[in-house]
């Protein structure tokens, strides 16, 4: 059995490594520009869940909703998974939904391991690539607030221990 540490020495954010100007071959007149959605109504979705259901945005009805696009092979995904199932049970009385999004691998069997093994305590959905580009995913974790409207009030692009929950905890808090 491989052993991996996960202390750190330092913080690494690879998205923050990515200038805003930087052009991806094929995508030449497209920007990093996630946070742009700030404000706007979120794109509806169905899409589903690693047990087969069938879940749509139109359908959540919960006031705040935390959207987490994620890869199963991220590490800062991985690393954000106890502060998630924490953020889940501390709202459990609460108008407060979140769901992960599985956002390059449509492999629902790996996926149910992924859940399984992690015991994720909120739904874990596969994506699509029209999604992906609907919510400007170019690289995950990317966190999307939204509010009784669906309007996204805040995205947080990326994952730091420390930093990332009180910034999505304060959003949460403000909506709610």
């Amino acid at each position: 059995e491989i052993k991996i540490s996960e202390e750190l020495d330092y913080e690494f954010n690879a998205l923050s490594q990515i200038p805003f100007d930087f052009e991806i071959k094929g995508h030449e007149n497209e920007k990093i520009t996630t946070t742009e959605l700030e404000g706007k109504v979120a794109k509806g979705w169905n899409l589903i869940e690693v047990y087969g259901d069938s879940v749509s945005l139109e359908n959540m009805k919960s006031k705040v909703i935390l959207i987490q696009f994620t890869g199963i092979g991220c590490g800062p995904c991985h690393q954000s998974i106890p502060f998630l199932k924490q953020l889940v049970l501390d709202n459990k009385d609460k108008d407060f939904e979140l769901v992960c999004i599985e956002a390059f691998s449509e492999n629902l069997t790996g996926m149910e391991r992924y859940k399984d093994k992690n015991e994720l305590n909120f739904k874990f959905l596969s994506s699509k690539e029209s999604i992906n580009k609907d919510y400007k995913i170019r690289g995950v974790p990317t966190f999307f607030v939204l509010d009784e409207k669906r309007v996204i009030r805040k995205v947080i692009v990326g994952y730091k221990k420390g930093e990332t929950e009180i910034e999505i905890t304060n959003s949460i808090n403000k909506l709610l």
